[in-house]
């Protein structure tokens, strides 16, 4: 199956996921130091976890929905007093994709990671370890990787004049500056052009999916970006009231 045919559920499709996972973030402070450690004396860069997730929400749809983590209590070690060491010898990034008749397949990229710190945030660590092990493997932040981009030269970089983030595409940059060219009327009953309610009718699908579209989801593209001005539309010319951001489970399973 050719892989414009598999989109996320932010309706990415699948060829493009690297290419929106390279993208630099704009903020330098997304870029910190590692200290510590042999990395530390390397002077490597890390990628905050705050700006990591929100890169995989945005790109697979929310956690839980779009992607997950999984491992097994089994799979993990431990070692150490106080500062301990926590690694996972296997773990599994997994994430959704949609085809053209709505049907849901969920890939698996296998992982692993490891984290020394209090017990407390140990554990946590090496979920995010985990997390950007498989991402890289996807190319997240490859520029990062490659020594192109560090927390030396993110502000040099990113707030220069006339410059252009490492990995940022035209497409995304254009997407960015503007707004769709035609705005939905307010009420309109626009057809879905994305995700698992594709073709069908703002009005023939629940209404916890219309606040998630209008509210929860993040908009990676035009279309996207269409279609929750669309939703925000359609609730006020049906006198609804905001609803709190959130997933909406008829969007697709856990996968």
């Amino acid at each position: 199956m050719l892989l414009e045919k598999l989109k996320t559920l932010t309706g990415i499709p699948a060829g493009q996921i690297p290419e929106r996972l390279m993208v630099a973030f704009q903020e330098p402070q997304a870029y910190r130091e590692i200290r510590g450690g042999a990395a530390g004396a390397a002077g490597l860069t890390d990628i905050e976890t705050a700006w990591m997730i929100e890169r995989a929400n945005a790109v697979f749809g929310p956690y839980g929905l779009g992607w997950v983590l999984d491992w097994q209590v089994g799979d993990v070690v431990s070692a150490g007093e106080g500062r301990i060491t926590v690694y996972v010898k296997r773990a599994e990034f997994r994430f959704t994709l949609i085809d053209g008749d709505g049907n849901e397949r969920v890939v698996v990229c296998p992982t692993t990671g490891g984290s020394t710190n209090e017990p407390a945030y140990a554990l946590k660590g090496m979920e995010t370890s985990c997390i950007g092990n498989a991402l890289s493997k996807l190319r997240f932040q490859e520029d990062v990787y490659k020594g192109k981009l560090s927390h030396r030269n993110a502000g040099q970089l990113l707030k220069g004049k006339g410059g252009r983030p490492p990995g940022a595409s035209h497409r995304i940059r254009r997407y960015q500056g503007q707004k769709p060219e035609v705005s939905p009327d307010p009420g309109e009953d626009i057809v879905v052009q994305m995700g698992k309610h594709k073709g069908k009718k703002l009005s023939e699908i629940e209404m916890e999916a219309v606040r998630w579209y209008a509210h929860g989801m993040r908009p990676t593209s035009e279309a996207a970006h269409r279609l929750q001005m669309a939703a925000k539309h359609y609730l006020a010319g049906r006198e609804e009231s905001p609803a709190r951001p959130g997933p909406s489970p008829a969007l697709a399973r856990t996968p």
